[in-house]
C-alpha cells in the first residue's frame, strides 16, 4: 500500500507516537482515523477527588509499552458496560500522593467500578498540568476545566 501523508508529511508510527507524547491528541485521533484510548482497571485512589466534589476512577494500565500523553487534563469519554460517558481526565503526577496517576471525573456519574476494566477514549487537551498549592485553588481550576470540558462535549454532540 502507498504510504499516506498528512500536512505534506508521511503518516508513520514515529509520527503518531512523538504527537502522543505531546499532548496532541486531536492530530493522534485524526491521523489514526480513530480515537486514542487507555484501557485498565479501575483502582482505589487516595480520595481527594470525592472531598472536593470531583470523585474519580484511577486507571491502571494493563500494558506497560503504551505511549502515555503529555501530563494535563484531557476531555474523555468512558466506555464502561456498552455505554458511553464523558468526563474529563488527568494524567500526570499527583501533587498529594508524589505518584504517577490516571484518573477521570465522569460527568452525572455515581457507580462504583473498582476492578471493573473500563477505556477511556481521549477527545481534545484542555490544559497543562500544574501544581497547587491548595485544594480550594484545585477545587476552583476543575469546576473551570468542567465549564469548558462540557461546552465542548455539547458542541461535538449537539
Amino acid at each position: 500500500m502507498p504510504s499516506k501523508k498528512s500536512a505534506g508529511k508521511k503518516i508513520s508510527t514515529t509520527l503518531i507516537k512523538n504527537f502522543i507524547k505531546k499532548g496532541n491528541i486531536q492530530k493522534v485521533n485524526k491521523l489514526l482515523g480513530r480515537k486514542y484510548f487507555l484501557s485498565g482497571k479501575v483502582i482505589r485512589g487516595s480520595g481527594i477527588g470525592r472531598e472536593i466534589g470531583f470523585p474519580t476512577i484511577n486507571l491502571k494500565i494493563e500494558d506497560d509499552s503504551i505511549i502515555l500523553p503529555a501530563s494535563g487534563v484531557y476531555i474523555s469519554r468512558i466506555k464502561y458496560n456498552k455505554k458511553d460517558f464523558y468526563g474529563m481526565t488527568y494524567i500526570g503526577i499527583n501533587n498529594l500522593r508524589k505518584k504517577f496517576v490516571i484518573e477521570t471525573n465522569i460527568f452525572n456519574f455515581r457507580a462504583k467500578l473498582y476492578n471493573k476494566k473500563i477505556s477511556i477514549f481521549l477527545i481534545k487537551k484542555l490544559r497543562k498540568d500544574f501544581k497547587f498549592i491548595k485544594l480550594s485553588e484545585l477545587e476552583e481550576q476543575l469546576l473551570l476545566d468542567k465549564q469548558k470540558a462540557m461546552q465542548f462535549i455539547n458542541r461535538i454532540k449537539g
